[in-house]
């Protein structure tokens, strides 16, 4: 091993420790919200690292968690013996539970499908139930003072470890997506766009209007509100909202604002609170699964079973119409993709899906014809231009589309002739790349028209 790579892994174990520690500790000083409906969010987080990166689900990051886990508890006075165990039933929850993602299909690992949601949702069902199940083996058994009964344990650590998993997983797994989209540019926003933020205002609202009148009555305005952020924005933010206001919830409680959450003992009062905050919790979740497979299936069906994102040939024109005739005279490229040669329908549909993800939201990608596909962008340089050629290229090229080659062409303004003789002109450059592509390498074998790579 280099020592570069035993560097950079020994500082990735150590910031490991360090954020378990840091939300163990945050848990523990949450308390006050009362002993046993405070935010719980290290169990989650450490199951959402491991989830996201793979390679630091090994003996070094379980040691450096548990380590994480003994260190919060101890820097706040607990017991050694009782930490050891307490921290062995946090492990459990993590561990049942990348067993049980790494059991599921690759697919279904990413939270873009509705089936995702539900699969993570049953996941940490089945995950809470064996940290509950080690709870009353570790926690109450070898130590019968710490709880009244095996079922305040179970129901306790079950309730603790589905809010949590409700609140943290869905934002952490979100975030990676949400963030290369926004690097690329895919959720830029402009002046006119203003209006995209009235649901979070209004969420923001209602969290007032509930904290001024009190009651559970007035929690009917936070779930409206919810709903509508739900139903318009992505899913890492709709997460984050929704985290932020179920914590804010879990607070409310402790400053007495819903009274009729105080009835019947502290174990029965906290476990239904919790599952009622993970209910509701799921519930605009849900709302944005069900949005986006709706608009999958609809986009699917209106292009004509075309990847989601890509445009058949005639809302391609009305598309490419539109963005023309914006006022704003900014520069256009138009590229043409294409394979030199012909390709199996599947491999095409395969290139359009990956063009698709390395491009921007408001870039335009379309079937022109037969087994051509147009981009439009707008608001680039000639050189920046280029270089979206060249990354369109590689991905291509990576993910076994090597035969595929891109014309470009670019305006410093949209031109005023027609979109046919505009998506001419990026065909002629597609066929100028795909001959010089034959004059520089070599032919696998005669008559082919494929070029070698």
């Amino acid at each position: 091993m280099a020592p570069h790579d035993w560097e950079t892994r020994a500082l990735h174990t150590l910031g490991l420790a360090l954020l378990v520690m840091f939300t163990a500790w945050l848990g523990i000083a949450t308390r006050s919200v009362g002993s046993l409906a405070s935010v719980w969010p290290a169990n989650a987080v450490l199951l959402g690292i491991f989830i996201l990166q793979p390679r630091l689900a090994r003996p070094a990051g379980w040691l450096a968690a548990l380590l994480g886990f003994v260190a919060a508890d101890l820097l706040m006075g607990s017991d050694l013996w009782l930490t050891l165990r307490l921290t062995l039933v946090n492990l459990v929850f993590v561990a049942g539970a990348l067993l049980l993602v790494r059991a599921v299909p690759p697919r279904w690992r990413s939270l873009r499908r509705l089936e995702s949601l539900w699969t993570y949702t049953l996941i940490c069902l089945i995950a809470s139930c064996c940290s509950a199940a080690a709870a009353v083996l570790l926690a109450h058994w070898l130590e019968p003072t710490f709880f009244t009964g095996a079922w305040e344990a179970a129901a306790s650590w079950f309730s603790a470890d589905v809010m949590n998993a409700v609140l943290v997983l869905p934002v952490m797994l979100s975030a990676p997506a949400f963030f290369s989209h926004l690097a690329r540019g895919g959720h830029s926003r402009r002046q006119d766009d203003l209006w995209q933020f009235v649901p979070a205002v209004a969420l923001l609202a209602s969290l007032m209007v509930c904290a001024g009148v009190g009651g559970p009555g007035s929690l009917a305005v936070v779930v409206l509100a919810l709903l509508w952020c739900a139903l318009s924005y992505p899913l890492f933010i709709t997460a984050l909202l929704n985290l932020l206001t179920c914590v804010w919830f879990l607070v409310a409680v402790s400053f007495d604002l819903f009274p009729f959450l105080d009835v019947g003992p502290d174990s029965i009062r906290i476990t239904v609170l919790r599952l009622c905050v993970a209910a509701f919790a799921l519930l605009p979740l849900w709302t944005v699964g069900l949005g986006q497979a709706r608009a999958q299936r609809a986009c699917h069906a209106a292009d004509g079973g075309l990847p989601v994102g890509v445009l058949n040939r005639e809302r391609l024109f009305v598309r490419a119409a539109a963005l023309m005739r914006r006022k704003l005279r900014r520069p256009v490229a138009v590229m043409m993709v294409g394979p030199q040669g012909s390709t199996e329908a599947s491999d095409l549909l395969h290139a359009m899906g990956i063009v698709r993800q390395v491009l921007r939201r408001t870039d335009l990608v379309g079937q022109l014809h037969g087994q051509h596909f147009i981009l439009v962008v707008r608001g680039i340089s000639r050189s920046t231009a280029e270089a979206i050629a060249e990354r369109v290229r590689g991905a291509l090229a990576r993910s076994g589309c090597e035969v595929f080659r891109v014309g470009l062409t670019w305006y410093p303004q949209p031109p005023a002739e027609p979109l046919d003789e505009l998506f001419a002109t990026a065909e002629q450059a597609w066929r100028e790349e795909c001959e010089k592509a034959r004059k520089q390498q070599p032919r696998r074998r005669e008559g082919s028209g494929l070029s070698a790579v």
